[in-house]
Formats: C-alpha cells, sequence, structure tokens
C-alpha cells in the first residue's frame, strides 16, 4: 500500500504565506519508491496528473472557506474573469473592506506600505549620503568663483561680484544678540526647537505660494546654509532630498549656536558683504557685536533680497517697512519690549548708512551694472550671483556710457544754478529694447544720493508724457492736421486748467500744440482716446503706471503719473521702431563657472502695439523744428531751436512739472532713444530759469550729438521711413473741415492715416438741437438746452451727444461763432430726454434778513427729474462772488453777502442736469446810513390798478419829508412827482398806461438832504 501524503498543520503563531508555501509543496514533492509508485511503464506524468485531479474531485488541499466567505461569495459566479468584475462593485468593495476580514486585509497592506517607505528612506539615505561632504568640511570650504559683468562686446570688465573677498568670520559670541535675534525672527522662529528641517514651514510655505502670488521658502536656517555653503545651486528635487539629509546630519554634529554662527558668517549682506562682521563694518562702520535693535533688523531684512533692499538702492521706503516687520516680529517672539520697537522704528537707521564709495570701488557704468546684479539676483540668488562664477555680457555700449556720463558733468553746473542737484539719463537701442547707456545721477560717489538710480526711480514726466495721448487720438479719425480749440474751457469738476505761458492759442493743428506744448489740446486728445485706453496702450509700450483713471483723471494729459525715466524713454523708443514693442532687457548672455549658457538674449519680431501709420506720424511730428520754435527759442535757451542733431532726423518732446520739481527732454533717432531727467533729490521745486527747453535739452542735445557721431551710428542712421496708406490732407484752419469755397478762414495741409475721412464742409439751413441728448430739439425742450446749429461750420472737437459738448463748445463759439457755428452732421432723430410732463426743479426764497449792509437769503430747493447741478446766487442779474453753488440735491441752503447802498435785486437760480431752471427773487432797497432799517416802496408792486393810485412806502426813521415820483414808460409827460411832509402815503389820480415809481426819503437841515431812494416798482393804470 502506498504512503500516504502528509499535510502538516501550521504551527501557532506560523504565517498564512508559509503555510500555504509547505502546503504546495507537499503536494508536488516526489512520490516514495513503493511498488504503487514506481514508473515501469514511462507514463509517471500522466499518473501524476490523475492522481492530482482524483485528489482535487475528493477535497484534498482545498482551501477551507471561513463563514463570512461563504457569505460573501455564494451569490458570485464561478468564472474566474466575472468573479473579478463582480468583486469591483462598489456596494461589494464597500462590504469588503469595512468587514473584519477587509479591515484586517487594510492593515497588512498598510504595515507592507510603512515598511517599504522606510526601507525606501533608508536606501535614500544611504545612496544620497554617501555623495555628500561630510559637515566637518564646513571649515575647509573650497574658495567661491567669482561672477563678472562686461559690456556687450564681452572686452570691458565693467564689475567684479566677490564671494570671499569681504568676509571676516567672527565667534559666535562676538555677535550682537539683536542680529541673532533679528535673523531668527524673520529667517526661522522655529530655530530652537526644529532638528534641521521643518514640515510645519514646508507645508505652509507650499500653501501661500499656492493661493497668493508672493513666493515663501519653506527652509530653515540650517537648510539656508547647507543649501548655499555645502551644496550646487542647481534647482532639483535631488539637490532638495540632498540638503533635507545634510542638514539632519548637520544638526547630528552641532549645537545650534555653532550652526546659527555658521549662518551669520555666510549669509549675503549686498555687494561684497558676506557675514555680518562685514555688513555691520561696511554699513554702519562698527563690529557687529555693537548692532543695535534698528541696524540688526535692517540686515536681517536685507537677507531675502540683499540688492533689493540695499540702503544705496531706490527701494528704501521698502527696506524700512521690512525692518519694521522684523522689529515687530522681534517684539512678538519675545526678543524686545514694546518701548524698544516703538523707539527703535523711530530711529532713521539709513541716516547711520554710510557712503557706498567704501564698498564700491572698481566699477564702471554702475547704475547699470547694479540693475543688472539686481534682476539677475531675483533670478538665480544673491549667493549663485556672489559665488556662482558667472560671466555676464550686457547690454551697454561704453562708448555710448562716457558720452553719457560726460553730458551730465558737463553740464550738471547749469542745473546747480536753478536750484537744482541731480541729473539721469537712460538710452535704449529702439530695434532690439537693449538699454545701451545709463547714468542714475550726476555722479556715483557723491556722498549724499550718487549711488541711488534716478533713472529707475519714478517721477512725473509733465508734458512729455502728451505724445501718448495725440498717438492714442489717432485712432479715431484723427491726424497731424486734426484741428483742437486751445482756449479756457471748463473739463466739468471745476477743473480749469491753463497753459505754461497763462494765454490761450486758439485753433491750431494737434501738430502745432504738441510742438508747443499746449495744455487745453492735449487734455481734450486724452479726453477723445479715454484715459483708460491711454493708460493701457502707454503699459503695452512698456511704461508701468502705479494706479488707474481713478487716480489721475483729465490731469494725466499733463502728466500727473508718475513712470520710471529708463521705461518712459523705452515707451518712446516703440515710435521709433515703427510701433513694435521689444522688451526691454539689461543682459545679453550668461554663462556659469564650466561654460554652459544659462540665458541668452534672442531678438525676436516684437509685438506691433502702435500701428506703424500711427508710429511714423508722431515721429513726424516731434521732428518739427519750426513747430516747437516757440518753446526753444525762449530767453535763456542759447540754443535757439538746436535740438537737431547734424545730419540725423531726431524726434523731441519736453516736459515740465507743477513748481518745476521735474523738468525732462526725451526724444530719438531710428537708432537710439534717449531720456533726461533733472531735478533735486529731496523733490523740491526748481528755481527760476528752470526749462526743459534749457537744462534737460543740452544734456540730451550733448549725448545724441556725441552719440551719432560715434563710427557706429554716423552716417548709418536713416531718417524715420513713411509707411505706405498715409496721406495728405487739407483743412479749414478755423473750421477743421474740408475747405468751404470763398472761406476766408484758411487752410492748413497735413498728413493723416489710411482710415482719416474729413468731415464735409456742408452749408445748409439752420435747425435747433437739444445739447443734452445732442438730438433734434422740441417744444418740451427747454430753453437753456436748445442751440441753434447747422451742418458745417465750427463747433467742439467732440459730438453734440457728448455730456462735455456744452462746455467745450461755449468758448469756441464765443471766439469763431462767426466762422458759422455748426455740427458734424444732422441728428435723424428728436430729442427723447425732455418730455413736456418732465417735473421741474424748484427754488423759493424763504426769507431775506440783513445786518447792516450784509444781507443773507435762506432758500429751499426742490427737486425734479433730473439731479441738481447748481444753485446760483445773483444780484442784479450778476452771479455774486462765491454764489455759483455745486448742489446734487434739494433741502434748505444759505448764502450771506454783502450789499451797497440803493436799489438791488436778489435772485437766486437752480438748474438740473436736464437743463431746466427755475427762479425766484425779491427786491431790497439798502440805506446810505447803517442802522436806518429797511426802506421801500411797498404798492402799488405789479399787476393793474382802476381808480385813484394809492402809494405806500416803509417809513425811514431819520426822514422829515418824502418825494413819491412816477413815470409813464412810453408817455413822459404823463410822469410827475410829489412832496409829502407828513406821512408814508400819497393819492393821485393818473391816465391809463405802464408806470414805474419810486420814493426818496430826506432830511431837513435847513436844506433838503437826500438819505435813501427805494426800489423802483412797476405797474398797469386802467
Amino acid at each position: 500500500m502506498a504512503k500516504k501524503t502528509s499535510v502538516r498543520k501550521p504551527k501557532k503563531g506560523e504565517r498564512n504565506i508559509t503555510y500555504m508555501f509547505r502546503k504546495v509543496r507537499d503536494i508536488f514533492r516526489k512520490p516514495s519508491a513503493s511498488p504503487e509508485a514506481k514508473d515501469t511503464s514511462g507514463k509517471l506524468k500522466s499518473v501524476h496528473g490523475k492522481a492530482k485531479k482524483d485528489r482535487l474531485k475528493k477535497g484534498v488541499n482545498k482551501k477551507k472557506q471561513s463563514k463570512w466567505q461563504k457569505e460573501f461569495y455564494k451569490d458570485a459566479p464561478k468564472g474566474k474573469v466575472k468573479r473579478f468584475f463582480w468583486r469591483l462593485h462598489p456596494k461589494r468593495q464597500f462590504k469588503f473592506w469595512f468587514s473584519r476580514h477587509g479591515l484586517r486585509t487594510a492593515f497588512k497592506f498598510g504595515m507592507l506600505g510603512i515598511a517599504s517607505f522606510f526601507i525606501l528612506l533608508v536606501g535614500l539615505y544611504a545612496y544620497y549620503s554617501r555623495e555628500l561632504p561630510p559637515p566637518e568640511e564646513i571649515s575647509r570650504r573650497l574658495i567661491e568663483q567669482t561672477t563678472k559683468f562686461y559690456d556687450r562686446t564681452g572686452q570691458v570688465l565693467l564689475y567684479e561680484v566677490y564671494g570671499d573677498e569681504n568676509r571676516t568670520v567672527v565667534e559666535f559670541d562676538e555677535i550682537s544678540d539683536y542680529a541673532k535675534q533679528a535673523t531668527i525672527a524673520i529667517e526661522d522662529k522655529n530655530f530652537y526647537d526644529h532638528n534641521g528641517i521643518s514640515i510645519s514651514g514646508i507645508v505652509r510655505s507650499a500653501i501661500q505660494n499656492f493661493t497668493s502670488d508672493t513666493q515663501v521658502g519653506g527652509s530653515t536656517i540650517t537648510q539656508q546654509f547647507v543649501k548655499n555653503s555645502l551644496l550646487s545651486r542647481e534647482k532639483t528635487y535631488e539637490r532638495k532630498i540632498k540638503e533635507a539629509i545634510l542638514s539632519l546630519e548637520l544638526e547630528r554634529i552641532y549645537t545650534k549656536d555653532e550652526i546659527l554662527g555658521f549662518y551669520l558668517n555666510e549669509v549675503p549682506y549686498g555687494g561684497t558683504s558676506y557675514g555680518i562682521q562685514s555688513a555691520a563694518n561696511n554699513y554702519f562702520a562698527k563690529d557687529s557685536s555693537e548692532l543695535t535693535i534698528d541696524e540688526a533688523a535692517v540686515l536681517a531684512a536685507m537677507i531675502q533680497r540683499p540688492t533689493f533692499f540695499s540702503p544705496y538702492g531706490e527701494n528704501t521706503e521698502e527696506l524700512i517697512a521690512r525692518r519694521d516687520f522684523v522689529i515687530d516680529l522681534m517684539q512678538e517672539q519675545g526678543y524686545i519690549t514694546a518701548e524698544e520697537a516703538q523707539a527703535s522704528k523711530e530711529t532713521d537707521t539709513l541716516a547711520k548708512v554710510g557712503s557706498k564709495g567704501r564698498e564700491l570701488t572698481d566699477i564702471k557704468a554702475p547704475h547699470f551694472v547694479l540693475e543688472a546684479q539686481r534682476q539677475l539676483e531675483d533670478r538665480y540668488g544673491s549667493d549663485t550671483l556672489a559665488k556662482g562664477g558667472l560671466t555676464v555680457i550686457t547690454t551697454v555700449d561704453m562708448k555710448l556710457q562716457e558720452a553719457a556720463e560726460k553730458a551730465i558733468a558737463d553740464n550738471i553746473a547749469a542745473v546747480d544754478a536753478i536750484g537744482g542737484n541731480n541729473a539721469a539719463l537712460s538710452a535704449t537701442d529702439p530695434a532690439t529694447g537693449q538699454v545701451i547707456a545709463q547714468v542714475g545721477s550726476r555722479d556715483f560717489t557723491h556722498p549724499e544720493f550718487g549711488t541711488f538710480n534716478a533713472a529707475l526711480s519714478r517721477q512725473q514726466p509733465g508734458s512729455s508724457f502728451k505724445p501718448y495721448e495725440y498717438a492714442k487720438a489717432m485712432e479715431s479719425n484723427q491726424g497731424a492736421g486734426t484741428i483742437y480749440y486751445d482756449l479756457a474751457t471748463d473739463f466739468g469738476g471745476n477743473y480749469k486748467p491753463k497753459n505754461f505761458d497763462g494765454g490761450f492759442k486758439g485753433a491750431n493743428t494737434a501738430r502745432a500744440h504738441l510742438g508747443g506744448s499746449r495744455n487745453i489740446p492735449a487734455i481734450k486728445a486724452l479726453y477723445i482716446a479715454g484715459i483708460g485706453n491711454v493708460i493701457d496702450q502707454v503699459e503695452k509700450q512698456g511704461v508701468s503706471i502705479n494706479g488707474d483713471e481713478s487716480n489721475f483723471g483729465l490731469a494725466l494729459a499733463l502728466g500727473a503719473a508718475d513712470v520710471l525715466p529708463a521705461e518712459h524713454v523705452h515707451g518712446f523708443s516703440v515710435y521709433a521702431n515703427k510701433g513694435v514693442y521689444k522688451e526691454q532687457t539689461y543682459i545679453l548672455k550668461v554663462t556659469n563657472s564650466i561654460g554652459e549658457v544659462l540665458e541668452e538674449w534672442q531678438d525676436s519680431e516684437g509685438e506691433q502695439v502702435v500701428d506703424p501709420q500711427i508710429a511714423y506720424i508722431i515721429s513726424d511730428m516731434l521732428a518739427d523744428g519750426p513747430a516747437r520754435a516757440g518753446i526753444f527759442a525762449a530767453p535763456g535757451s542759447t540754443r535757439g531751436n538746436n535740438l537737431i542733431v547734424p545730419g540725423i532726423q531726431t524726434a523731441v518732446k519736453t516736459g515740465t512739472t507743477n513748481d518745476a520739481r521735474d523738468i525732462w527732454t526725451v526724444g530719438y533717432s531710428t537708432r537710439i532713444a534717449a531720456g533726461v531727467w533733472v531735478g533735486h533729490s529731496e523733490n523740491i521745486p526748481l528755481r527760476t530759469g528752470a526749462s526743459s527747453a534749457v537744462q534737460p535739452a543740452r544734456i540730451w542735445d550733448d549725448f545724441m550729438t556725441a552719440a551719432h557721431d560715434l563710427s557706429d551710428y554716423k552716417d548709418k542712421t536713416p531718417d524715420f521711413e513713411r509707411p505706405d496708406g498715409i496721406k495728405t490732407v487739407t483743412l479749414d484752419r478755423i473750421t477743421g473741415r474740408l475747405p468751404l469755397e470763398g472761406s476766408s478762414n484758411g487752410t492748413v495741409t497735413d498728413i493723416f492715416p489710411s482710415w482719416y475721412k474729413p468731415a464735409e464742409a456742408v452749408s445748409g439751413d439752420p435747425f435747433v438741437i437739444d445739447t443734452v441728448s445732442g438730438k433734434l430739439a422740441t417744444e418740451c425742450t427747454p430753453e437753456l438746452a436748445k442751440q441753434e446749429v447747422r451742418v458745417g461750420g465750427v463747433s467742439a472737437e467732440i459730438p453734440a451727444s457728448d455730456p462735455s459738448y456744452r462746455r467745450w463748445n461755449a468758448p469756441v463759439q464765443a471766439r469763431y461763432g462767426g466762422s458759422g457755428s455748426g455740427i458734424a452732421s444732422k441728428p435723424t432723430s428728436n430729442d427723447d430726454v425732455h418730455s413736456c410732463s418732465d417735473a421741474k426743479p424748484v427754488v423759493s426764497i424763504d426769507n431775506v434778513s440783513n445786518s447792516g449792509n450784509t444781507y443773507t437769503v435762506d432758500v429751499t430747493v426742490t427737486k425734479g427729474k433730473f439731479p441738481l447741478t447748481n444753485l446760483d446766487y445773483k444780484v442784479d442779474g450778476q452771479i455774486i462772488a462765491g454764489g455759483a453753488t455745486g448742489i446734487t440735491s434739494g433741502g434748505s441752503y444759505s448764502k450771506s453777502f454783502d450789499l451797497s447802498e440803493g436799489n438791488h435785486t436778489i435772485e437766486v437760480v437752480v438748474t438740473d442736469e436736464g437743463l431746466y431752471q427755475s427762479s425766484d427773487n425779491e427786491k431790497v432797497t439798502v440805506a446810505a446810513n447803517n442802522g436806518n432799517g429797511n426802506f421801500a416802496a411797498i404798492s402799488p408792486d405789479g399787476g393793474s390798478n382802476s381808480g385813484t393810485v394809492n402809494f405806500v412806502w416803509d417809513p425811514h426813521p431819520d426822514a422829515d419829508s418824502y418825494k413819491v415820483v412816477w413815470n409813464h414808460t412810453s408817455i413822459p409827460s404823463l410822469s410827475g412827482s410829489q412832496i409829502v411832509n407828513n406821512g408814508n402815503t400819497h393819492s393821485e389820480s393818473l391816465l391809463s398806461g405802464n408806470y414805474e415809481w419810486y420814493v426818496e426819503a430826506y432830511e431837513k437841515n435847513g436844506a433838503q438832504d437826500l438819505l435813501a431812494t427805494s426800489f423802483t416798482l412797476a405797474f398797469t393804470q386802467n
């Protein structure tokens, strides 16, 4: 009998997987050598196969199912594939995983996952740690390579950024506690609590980076030190893993104080100041142990972006704001008291900062280089820039740079003479957008503000902003010959600007107005183009504007928005480049220490942001010497109209702000765009004699002349190229329309874009329009809103339907009405704004009182259909001083004013937006002697009278007699007078007709002395 194969049961605690393995092994184990098992026929395989099938039929080796499994699979299909998909049903999945069996399975998988993750971490740690330098290498770090900046040729070394050139390592105890506390407060408040990495910091930074535009880091101080000192500067996940591992190792070997000391001796503070001791010495001329709270906070504030937050740069306001933030954190974290924090924030830390000269010595084109350095620092980090061994080829042309520096140096005495003390120049290649020269101040070594880059500091551009407005307006059927009316104009909101000379030139072309820098036409061009549209256009040309149209209003036309001079020049360069914008750049190429190219400038087609026809027309207008002769031939301008580079066509615009705080000259050829700003470092007004046509113009002229005399530009600068489509049109000099045959107005001929359509000079019968709706007036249109016009003739620059039309058109008609009051076309529809049933505004005089000659009028105003606009107080038909009052709602109003002796009519008039008006009046008599009270004629007052006329008046307290005077308005012989010695009445029989009468009061002192005369009243005698 064959030996029966035994199946061993698992021991207690033995894993099921081991048991199953042994079970399978036993099933397929080779049989013993019994007679029954011997294979004498060579059919052992088939016998074994049959035996296996027999065993399976008998249930041998078949896995026993639990009660739960039997219940779970009782309705399951038989096939394996069908059963697999049957188990995937959500309900069955839920039932399985939330059963005891499923939870046990999940636990097994979870433990397996944790074990696998742990093994992975150990593997990663082992794999990467073998490549890491040991932490002990900190004291033996390799000396970093310097970053070098070159000019555009790659031959002239501009500046070399050193890593260890200016580092002094100090012991931890020799560093001010304030410096340690400020650094921890802003960089890693939990420094003394974590083990090198901060999970909460990483999560917090990830959330903030995902939910806001501000990018923040989650690195601890330990990680920052490892990243900057022991690892490469590549930005990869692999490096981050290495950083975390070495941070943990560093924390295991060194104390927290030692790590903080390493960090403070390593961290860059801008320029060549590396480490806290070097920074303290360079900025505050003291040892790091002597740093005060405010000084330590400033240095801690700089760590994030040393060049941007440099106390020598243009972002000092941002630096002080961040300093205060650091101080607040120091207080919140318990390092200092509230009193210490407040006192530190009130300290003028910048006043303690010494001259940058002791830090920056051997540097060419310093303002330009520092801006290029700032940009690269933003892209690669300050540490990489200082120690990464980069080679930077910039865009600066040293020949042009030297010409710019010389132009400012040669003319700075003239700037000093007008109360200024600073000047800046920036130049751009219009074809590429490359900055080719930049001088940020009068002298980089000037002890007070030399390092401050005024070319990258916001200034108001004044009238140099005007080309943007005219260019945008040309998109709406305008050109160089469009007629604008330079007249005193109310632009609403009591905005009534003037020109720089106080006068008004009247009708002239856009070319003449731009060349003469007239303010009123420029404001009109801005209004027509749209304030928001102009801001958007300027920003498309690379000029950033802080704010929107609500911040500036129409004052934007006169340069109310601050701009960066370098960007302003770049905006002008778009016109020189046929309307194509190319991004401004300072960098041509950056390579690392092993010659790999990190970035390289590539030319592009750019973006067409201004129509080429408009770009040419603007250039042609700005290149028109005779058009600007009125400014450049002014007294004091020894060059007259000499802003013309010999042999080179140049386009130029000047600008002066209010009180002459900023004066500009900005212009370009087809090869170079340049702008000059002149002012005072403290933004104080310049003295008399300051003129954009003189001081900045001389600097600009010297630079552009010298630049175009260089071999790269001389005889290689073509004129502005006139594009196809531009046409020449002749217009009436006054109306701006096509000339009318026989007109004596004269004509102007100028260039216009291809889409320009001149207005026809059509003469026709007059008709009446409603100036509110711009449509034909009806019987319901109020009289004030009606205006008789005809098609053709002269009218405001905007349509009659524009809400500003009435204000613009009034001075035009007053000056040129004889040339024909007209509009562009006759409206085809009737006034639909007014109706005969409209509620009109109402005003009534409630009381008139006086104290001597001072009268007070109390009125009540009721609003009608339209919002109220004005309440005017008049005396004898004229609005009194201060009597034009803007109102928006009904109610009670009061006004006091002085009156001279005699008879007066006080009138109040209310007007609304629909130009409905209402008025009320009252007559008063001001006596010759103060204190006599009111003396006035009473009746008859208006209306008709039958029979005897009974004249009645107020008695005068000092009068002994009165004289009643009546005048027939058409038959003088029926007029007469009568002396009355007693009383204040007199009866008289008069013939029929219209009469006016008054009474005189007399004092009898041996002679008749006139005391007062009443108002004149009127009546009709039947």
